[in-house]
């Protein structure tokens, strides 16, 4: 099969310039000829003196260029002993082969026109043909060298690999859910500068949050998923100021340290202080429904695997305002505002597979 890159176009078959000077000058003698028949006596048997007279030259001068032609058309040439009637009739023959090989000639340069065209059709193809074989030289050497890479791996499990690739990038699209309790629902409100929760704020807790919490954990570890080992709970409050003593430096370790269960006895000092119990107190919220719903109802298997889950507090007191509270400079941000105080609950997973059997940390910290 011949290669296309080796088919380049001749120009042979271009007219050359002379032919393109012939064209014109047989154009000349046609309009010569034809001012010639019309000055032309009418009288067939004139004599050579007459055509002289009638065409204002010498005989002798049409005579020669018209050979010329004749000699360029393949005809005899016109002789000095010729009538002049046979000289007449000598260029009209040598008119219309000349009108006729003009009508083949402009036939030609129409083709050749196309030819042209289709030319530069033809160089876009080969500039295409020429990179389409890069890329398949391109696709043949990477072709080589994931072959290679496969006898180099000759052993090794593919499947487990490409099984592994699929499940990281299916661990970094696995998103625990961030679950925000606001108290602008009447349910969800803590008393004001305390951290103590009524009964409907618990069994909402128990009934809505608490239980997704649960099945996303439980699911997690059954269906293979993502683990999470890390709960976290957020306290977040508004700007409105405490008044009174804390007394969270001296009896936080005490709570934390379970020596003093409750956490009643805990005093805020600060918005801040009241965010971290608030958040200790929904804490204690959870242990209470993970010790109810599951041990206590024999579900021991769901229990221990909540249980490994650890348990983180922070506080937030007032220094994230809420999404309207683009100005902290604003007059009302000291102010009761329910959109600002607000719990919120996530899952993480801050262990690697390698400290999974580390001792869980300090339960509860202060941001």
């Amino acid at each position: 099969m011949l290669d296309i890159e080796d088919e380049n176009p001749s120009p042979g078959y271009w007219p050359s310039v002379s032919d393109l000077f012939i064209t014109l000058f047989i154009i000349a003698i046609a309009i010569l000829a034809a001012v010639f028949f019309a000055l032309l006596p009418k009288n067939n048997v004139a004599s050579e003196k007459a055509i002289i007279v009638a065409v204002g030259q010498d005989l002798g001068k049409i005579r020669r260029p018209v050979n010329e032609l004749r000699e360029i058309l393949g005809l005899e040439p016109i002789r000095t002993t010729q009538t002049p009637d046979e000289v007449v009739v000598a260029v009209d023959e040598t008119c219309s082969m000349a009108a006729e090989r003009i009508r083949i000639l402009d036939s030609e340069i129409k083709k050749l026109t196309g030819l042209d065209s289709s030319r530069k059709e033809f160089l876009k193809l080969q500039e295409e043909n020429r990179k389409l074989k890069s890329q398949l030289l391109k696709l043949e050497e990477e072709l080589e060298r994931l072959q290679k890479v496969l006898r180099t791996a000759e052993g090794v499990d593919i499947e487990a690999i490409i099984a592994e690739n699929l499940d990281l990038r299916r661990q970094l699209n696995d998103k625990p859910p961030i679950i925000q309790i606001s108290e602008q629902k009447e349910e969800y409100r803590f008393a004001k500068g305390s951290s103590f929760m009524k009964q409907d704020f618990v069994e909402g807790l128990r009934d809505n949050e608490f239980d997704r919490l649960a099945r996303e954990i439980i699911d997690r570890e059954k269906e293979g998923r993502v683990k999470v080992d890390t709960l976290e709970i957020i306290g977040h409050t508004d700007g409105t100021p405490l008044s009174g003593g804390g007394n969270l430096d001296r009896q936080l370790p005490s709570v934390l340290s379970e020596e003093k269960s409750s956490i009643s006895a805990l005093k805020p000092g600060s918005n801040n202080d009241l965010g971290l119990l608030r958040a200790l107190a929904v804490r204690h919220q959870w242990s209470a429904f993970v010790k109810e719903e599951y041990e206590d109802k024999g579900r021991h298997v769901e229990m221990a695997v909540l249980q490994r889950v650890q348990i983180r507090c922070y506080s937030a007191g007032q220094t994230i305002l809420p999404v309207a509270k683009e100005n902290p400079e604003a007059k009302d941000f000291r102010q009761d505002d329910a959109r600002a105080r607000r719990i919120e609950m996530r899952l993480t997973r801050l262990k690697t597979d390698d400290d999974q059997s580390a001792p869980d940390k300090e339960l509860g910290e202060e941001e």
